[in-house]
C-alpha cells in the first residue's frame, strides 16, 4: 500500500520501530530516513543509535546525504559544537558549517558554588537585556536535571525576573516538595489542618479518606485542630483500633519533630523527617527515572534549607524553620505566568531539543552532574551524555555561555566539584574564560 516511506527523527527510533520500517519498506526499498546521530539522546527510553549508524547494512542501496549547512548558529558556536562532539567514536561524522558570520566567542564562566552560578547567570541576563535590547523570551537556561532549577529560580525571583519552566513544574509545586513542605508547615503550626490532611496521607498509613473525615468531624466538635485530636485517646473512641494507633503514632511523630525544630537547622530536621517516614523508600515505588528525579528534588530542598542558615537570618526571634517557611512561601505564592508573557525559559537539556534561542546558558558542567555519575564508567552512556551537551550548544543562535561551579550543595553538604571532562574537548582558543568575583576573592 505504501510505496514510499519517510521517517523523521530516525535517531530516536527503537529496535521494534526499525523492524516495522523494514517490514513496510523491505519489498521496494523506497525508504528515506532523516535524522542526526549526534542528537540521539533517548537511549534511556529505548532509542537505538545503531538504527541510524547501520542503516546501509539493512538497505544496501541507500544513498547518504549529509546536511552540514547550519542556518541557526554563528560559526563561533558551531566550532565549539563540532569540537565537543568529535570526541565520540560512535558517530557517522559531519562538520556543521555556519551560513552566518563569526559571532561572539563562547564564554566559559567559573563560579564559586551553585548560588554564585545562578546569580551570575541572572546578572548576565540583566546586562544583555540592557545593552543588547533583548527581550527575556530570547534567553534560555539549560541544565542536566530538574533539581538544578531551584537556585536558578531563587535568583530570578530575587531579581524580579519572570521565568517559565518548559516541560517541567516549578520547584515548590512539585509533588515531593509539596509533600515534605506539608510536614514542615504542620511542625511549625500544629493548627494547620490543610497541612495535616496532606502529611498524614504521605506515605500511606492505612488511614483512608473516611477515617480522615471522621477525625475532622471529631476535631470540629471538640474545637481543636486535627493534629491535637489525633493525639488524644479520649477523642478517638469512635475510630477502629488500627486507626486510633495510626493517628496517635502520627501525632507523636510530629510532636517529636516539633521539639527538635526548636533548635535544629532545617536541613537536619528534613533529613530526620525523611528517615522517620521512610520517604526515600516511598519514592522508589515510581519508575526508576521518576524516582531519581524526585530524589534529586528532595536533595535540592535540603540544599535550600541548608542555605537558609547562611542567609540574613530573617526576622528577629524566628526559629530557623519559621524563617525557611517564610522565605519558601514568598517564592511559591506567585500567580501562574501568562504563557505569552515575556520571560526567561528554564528547562532540562532533554526538553531543549528542537528549540532555539538567541542567548543560551548551559549550566552545571561538572563531573558527576554533567556527565552524570552513572554514565562515567559506561562508554555508551558517556557518549549519549556528550550528544546531550552537543544538543545544548546548538540551541544557541547568537551567544552561548557555559558554566560550572567549584562546589555545589548535595543533600545539604557542600561538596567540591570538578569541571566537566566535556570542556576539555574544546580548545581553549575557542572560549572566553571568566571567573566570578566571589571565586577570585
Amino acid at each position: 500500500k505504501f510505496q514510499f516511506i519517510l521517517v523523521d527523527e530516525y535517531q530516536d527510533t527503537n529496535r521494534a520501530q526499525f523492524q516495522f520500517i523494514k517490514l513496510l519498506g523491505g519489498g521496494h526499498g523506497n525508504v528515506c530516513v532523516v535524522g542526526d546521530d549526534d542528537q540521539s539522546i533517548y537511549g534511556w527510553r529505548g532509542a537505538d543509535i545503531k538504527n541510524i549508524l547501520d542503516f546501509e547494512k539493512e538497505f544496501s542501496s541507500a544513498k547518504v546525504v549529509k546536511l552540514e549547512e547550519n542556518y541557526r548558529s554563528t560559526s563561533a558556536i558551531l566550532d565549539v559544537a563540532n569540537a565537543a562532539i568529535s570526541a565520540n567514536l560512535g558517530r557517522r561524522g559531519k562538520t556543521l558549517r555556519a551560513t552566518r558570520g563569526g559571532g561572539e566567542k563562547v564564554t566559559l564562566i567559573a563560579t564559586l558554588d551553585d548560588r554564585d552560578e545562578a546569580e551570575t547567570i541572572t546578572e548576565e541576563i540583566k546586562a544583555r537585556q540592557t545593552t543588547g535590547k533583548l527581550e527575556l523570551r530570547e534567553f534560555a537556561i539549560l541544565y542536566r536535571t530538574n533539581a538544578q532549577s531551584r537556585p536558578l529560580e531563587d535568583a530570578l525571583r530575587k531579581n524580579t525576573i519572570p521565568y517559565r519552566l518548559i516541560g517541567g513544574v516549578r520547584f515548590y509545586d512539585r509533588k515531593e516538595i509539596r509533600d515534605l513542605m506539608s510536614y514542615l508547615k504542620l511542625i511549625a503550626n500544629p493548627a494547620d489542618n490543610e497541612a495535616f490532611r496532606r502529611a498524614v496521607g504521605v506515605p500511606k498509613r492505612k488511614l483512608g479518606d473516611t477515617t480522615i473525615e471522621a477525625l475532622a468531624e471529631i476535631a470540629r466538635r471538640a474545637g481543636v485542630p486535627m493534629l491535637e485530636a489525633a493525639g488524644r485517646s479520649d477523642l478517638l473512641d469512635g475510630l477502629r483500633g488500627a486507626a486510633q494507633v495510626g493517628m496517635r503514632d502520627f501525632a507523636a511523630l510530629i510532636g517529636g519533630l516539633r521539639d527538635k525544630a526548636q533548635e535544629a537547622s532545617v536541613d537536619e530536621l528534613l533529613r530526620d523527617l525523611i528517615d522517620a517516614i521512610r520517604y526515600g523508600e516511598y519514592l522508589q515505588a515510581d519508575s526508576p527515572e521518576t524516582a531519581r528525579d524526585r530524589s534529586e528534588n528532595v536533595s535540592a530542598l535540603i540544599d535550600g534549607a541548608a542555605e537558609t542558615v547562611i542567609d540574613d537570618g530573617g526576622e528577629v526571634g524566628l526559629r530557623p524553620l519559621d524563617h525557611f517557611l517564610q522565605r519558601a512561601m514568598l517564592i511559591a505564592q506567585v500567580d501562574a505566568l501568562d504563557p505569552n508573557a515575556d520571560a526567561v525559559s528554564l528547562m532540562t537539556l532533554h526538553n531543549a531539543k528542537g528549540l532555539e534561542y538567541p542567548v543560551v546558558f548551559v549550566s552545571g558542567l561538572e563531573e558527576g552532574l554533567f556527565p552524570t555519575a552513572n554514565s562515567m564508567e559506561d562508554s555508551d552512556k558517556l557518549e549519549e551524555e556528550r550528544r546531550l551537551f552537543y544538543v545544548g550548544i546548538t540551541r544557541a543562535e547568537q551567544k552561548l555561555y557555559l558554566s560550572f561551579a567549584e562546589s555545589r550543595r548535595r543533600n545539604g553538604q557542600v561538596m567540591s566539584a570538578i569541571r566537566s571532562r566535556f570542556l576539555s574537548d574544546v580548545p581553549a582558543s575557542m572560549l572566553e574564560e571568566k571567573k566570578t568575583i566571589k571565586l577570585r576573592s
